[in-house]
């Protein structure tokens, strides 16, 4: 018989309570690290495509501390779709000619051109065709999302190639066997707390792409966790005009040309 998971450990609860009274004292105190990206951003002399790409690091820490500490589930899915769209920006940029000190020591940008970056913030967000965009045709994700499940089998085997349990979970999708897929997230959720004991513990953003693609398949996991909050697989859609990422005008001439 197998073990129930609880709902939410100790840690999780401490640490909820630790980021509430820090925004009682300082209602700015998860958005305080934006200020500094978006200074960078405005310099004429910063990298354009390095602020972008912290900038959708930042916005996707803030949507889950956020979250994490309000249950806000449209700032989630805000900030979520401002991470996707910072990204996107790099992409444009990118194809524009432009280069950065990050993409000449990682070689992330280029790469994640044939990725899925962001893509999973994006349809968390309610964004399905920017999440396409994101993630092309070439992924796993791409074709999950085009419920095209022979072509996302076939590029299963270059999807996070480190993670034997996250791959699974894609295949389960791919079959669309829900036995599979709850066996999967509750191996993560087991693994995720075991980390926590050492680190933050978050929103399990993969794991809410997992239940979000396995929903567009009609498949179904009754998985209750504080890390997996499902809520947030509803399609809620953001009002865009509260949610809009800064684009200087440096940058607006280069998109202009």
């Amino acid at each position: 018989m197998k073990k129930n998971l609880l709902y939410s450990t100790m840690k999780w609860e401490m640490q909820r309570k630790d980021i509430k009274k820090n925004i009682d004292k300082n209602s700015s105190y998860i958005t305080q690290g934006l200020h500094f990206i978006l200074g960078n951003l405005n310099n004429d002399k910063s990298d354009i495509i390095y602020e972008y790409n912290s900038l959708a690091f930042e916005y996707y820490n803030i949507a889950n501390k956020s979250y994490f500490a309000t249950e806000d589930v449209e700032a989630f899915k805000g900030y979520y779709y401002l991470s996707a769209k910072a990204i996107e920006m790099c992409f444009i940029l990118y194809e524009k000619g432009l280069r950065s000190r990050f993409d000449r020591e990682n070689n992330d940008i280029e790469s994640n051109l044939a990725g899925r970056a962001q893509a999973d913030c994006a349809l968390l967000a309610g964004e399905v065709e920017l999440a396409l965009h994101l993630a092309t045709r070439n992924s796993v994700i791409g074709n999950l999302i085009l419920r095209d499940y022979g072509a996302a089998k076939k590029y299963i085997d270059v999807e996070k190639e480190n993670d034997k349990n996250f791959k699974e979970m894609l295949l389960s999708i791919i079959e669309g066997s829900d036995k599979n897929l709850e066996a999967g997230l509750r191996n993560r959720i087991v693994t995720i707390r075991k980390e926590a004991r050492y680190e933050f513990t978050d929103i399990d953003r993969f794991g809410l792409t997992i239940l979000k693609l396995a929903k567009m398949r009609g498949m179904s996991c009754d998985i209750h966790v504080a890390e997996l909050p499902l809520i947030l697989l509803e399609d809620t859609p953001i009002d865009k005009t509260k949610w809009v990422l800064p684009v200087p005008e440096r940058v607006q001439v280069i998109l202009e040309q």
